[in-house]
């Protein structure tokens, strides 16, 4: 937004997001303070950057998210959370089928 220094997306999270919302919206450059809502964005587009996000980047994202989280910053902070949360998941099922494995009679 007008006044708002650029800051530059920093992870690989906000680097891929950036480039998402860049392509889709039709803007430049995206940073880590830039609203979706305030660059360009509705709902339509919304649900276009979560399909993105789990084609491109394999982490499932509510869309809920990007409502509540608007900033690239913030929206990534929730990308990474869910990324984790799926890992630990993921972790758990192969932990407790190892142990189902190991259980003797």
């Amino acid at each position: 937004a007008a006044g708002r220094e650029y800051r530059a997306p920093q992870t690989d999270t906000e680097r891929a997001v950036a480039g998402l919302w860049a392509e889709l919206l039709g803007v430049e450059r995206v940073g880590l303070d830039d609203d979706f809502f305030e660059l360009g964005g509705h709902s339509l587009l919304a649900t276009q950057v979560i399909s993105r996000v789990q084609q491109q980047l394999g982490t499932q994202v509510a869309l809920r998210e990007l409502f509540e989280a608007t900033t690239l910053t913030r929206f990534c902070a929730q990308v990474d959370a869910c990324h984790s949360q799926a890992l630990n998941a993921d972790t758990a099922r192969r932990m407790a089928a190892l142990l189902t494995d190991l259980e003797i009679d």
